[in-house]
This record gives structure tokens, C-alpha cells and sequence, in this order.
């Protein structure tokens, strides 16, 4: 049992991190662009 969640929760965590960094960027990228094309 020690082994097999050994082996889950990295891949959680590290499929959450992916998950986090895409929804972080994806805010990053469009956010502004938005913004300044309304602004424009």
C-alpha cells in the first residue's frame, strides 16, 4: 500500500501542478491580450 501510494500522489500532484500551470498561463496569455483590445 506504502508503495502504491508512494507512486499516486507525486503523479496527483504533479498532474494538479500541470493543471494549475496551463490554467495560470492560459489566464496569462488571454488576460491581456483581451484587455488591451478593449481598450484599444
Amino acid at each position: 500500500m506504502l508503495k502504491h501510494d508512494d507512486t499516486i500522489l507525486p503523479k496527483s500532484n504533479f498532474i494538479n501542478s500541470i493543471i494549475g500551470f496551463s490554467e495560470m498561463m492560459k489566464s496569462e496569455s488571454l488576460g491581456p491580450i483581451e484587455n488591451s483590445d478593449y481598450k484599444e
